[in-house]
């Protein structure tokens, strides 16, 4: 599928991590959630190669390119590390032309 570039959004759960993706205009390239087991249970590295076999998923669904990604929003339950978790703060970045505003998290 020729895009310009896309945007990934990852849902990052206790059993299942659920993808999608949005083109440059914001068109969704998938008409339902793209979903795969989180391993989440089995330790962090399991957890993120099935993060990984998501957006993998997600792009071999749409046959678009991974050169193609600008950006993957990942939403999780809680912090992603508790030690980290003190010391980061969200803020604003910038919005895309698909209208999601994205976010960073800065020390």
């Amino acid at each position: 599928m020729p895009v310009d570039w896309v945007v990934v959004g990852l849902d990052n759960g206790g059993t299942a991590n659920n993808g999608t993706i949005l083109d440059s205009s914001g068109r969704f390239l998938l008409d339902r959630m793209a979903e795969v087991p989180s391993e989440v249970r089995e330790g962090p590295d399991k957890a993120i190669h099935a993060l990984v076999l998501s957006v993998e998923q997600v792009l071999g669904l749409t046959s678009v390119p991974i050169t193609a990604v600008r950006a993957v929003g990942l939403d999780t339950p809680g912090p992603a590390s508790g030690t980290e978790s003190s010391r980061l703060r969200a803020r604003p970045t910038s919005a895309t032309s698909a209208g999601a505003a994205s976010t960073s998290a800065l020390p």
